[in-house]
């Protein structure tokens, strides 16, 4: 059950993540909108497309590896295994924190926890839960307070200026 908390937290993150993109989605719609009224719409407009595209993918496909991860499934554990293993590269503390993710999703219990009969057992004990590990809350609070703290420095710095 443990390792079961540890996938659905890791699923929690990615919700996160994603939220961290829709963001970025509605700046690109507003970037969108302001090339269209702006000097330059050609050069705004090709960005303001570019941005949507990419942030609107990543929103989508972490909406979409979360939700597995949340209900144990196989193919979003793949997923995020890709996502953690370019998280690798972040040295030192992408490192860590992904290699822990690596771990979550690759291990034997984390490839028997994501399996359909695993799955069965969880439908049939519904009554059992499980409290999210305290490193994946840990790693949840960070990028709160990351977010919380850019949105701040986004409305005070330009106001200083």
């Amino acid at each position: 059950m443990n390792h079961e908390a540890s996938v659905r937290s890791l699923g929690l993150l990615y919700y996160i993540g994603s939220s961290i993109f829709i963001i970025g989605t509605l700046a690109s719609i507003g970037i969108l909108i302001g090339g269209i009224f702006g000097k330059d719409p050609e050069v705004t407009v090709g960005l303001g497309l570019i941005m949507l595209l990419i942030y609107g993918s990543f929103a989508a496909g972490f909406l979409f590896i979360g939700h597995g991860l949340r209900q144990l499934k196989n193919g979003p554990r793949i997923a995020a295994g890709i996502f953690s293993a370019i998280g690798l590269l972040g040295f030192p503390i992408g490192t860590i924190i992904h290699g822990y993710f690596l771990f979550v999703l690759f291990s034997e219990k984390g490839v028997y926890v994501c399996s359909e009969p695993y799955r069965q057992i969880v439908r049939a004990t519904p009554h059992i839960k499980y409290k999210t590990h305290w490193f994946v809350w840990t790693i949840a609070i960070v990028f709160l307070v990351i977010i919380v703290l850019s949105v701040l420095i986004g409305l005070i710095l330009p106001a200083v200026q």
